[in-house]
C-alpha cells in the first residue's frame, strides 16, 4: 500500500510532465506505424493450391514426353545455329581487333621510328649550325686580333 501511495504521490506532483513524455510516446509510436515497416500483404498460404496426386509412371518414353513438352528439336537446332552463328562472329571480331592492335602497333612503332629519326637529323643540323657559329665566331676574333696585331 505504501508504494501505490507513493507513485500516486509521484504522479499528483509531476502531471505536467508525465502527460507531455506520454504524448511524445504516443506521437512516435503513430508516426512508426504510418511510415515505418513494410506492409504486411494478403497470405499467400490462405489458399490450397496443392494438386491431388497423379499415379507414378514408369515407363521412361511417357515421362519424356511430359519432361521434353514444348521444346521442339527445330527451335532447338535454330537456337544451336544463332548461338553458333553468334560465336563465330565474335570470333571473327576478335580476331580483326588482333589485327587492328597489331597493325595499330606496328604504325605507332613506325611512327616512333619516324620522329626519332627526324629529331636525330635536327640535332644533327643544329650541331652543325652550332659548329658553323661557333667557326664563324673564331675566325671573326681571329681576324680581329690579327687586325690589332698588324696596327
Amino acid at each position: 500500500m505504501a508504494f501505490v501511495s507513493k507513485l500516486v504521490a509521484f504522479v499528483a506532483a509531476n502531471f505536467p510532465l508525465l502527460a507531455v513524455i506520454g504524448l511524445i510516446v504516443i506521437f512516435i509510436v503513430i508516426l512508426a506505424k504510418l511510415l515505418g515497416g513494410s506492409k504486411v500483404g494478403p497470405n499467400p498460404f490462405l489458399h490450397d493450391s496443392t494438386r491431388p496426386v497423379e499415379p507414378l509412371v514408369t515407363d521412361l518414353s511417357k515421362r519424356d514426353k511430359v519432361l521434353k513438352q514444348g521444346k521442339l528439336k527445330s527451335s532447338l537446332q535454330q537456337t544451336l545455329k544463332k548461338h553458333r552463328r553468334l560465336k563465330r562472329e565474335q570470333d571473327v571480331h576478335s580476331e580483326q581487333s588482333v589485327k587492328l592492335n597489331q597493325l595499330i602497333q606496328k604504325s605507332q612503332a613506325k611512327s616512333v621510328n619516324t620522329v626519332l629519326m627526324h629529331d636525330n637529323h635536327m640535332l644533327q643540323n643544329m650541331q652543325n649550325d652550332k659548329t658553323k657559329e661557333r667557326t664563324g665566331r673564331l675566325f671573326s676574333s681571329v681576324t680581329a686580333l690579327s687586325q690589332c696585331w698588324s696596327s
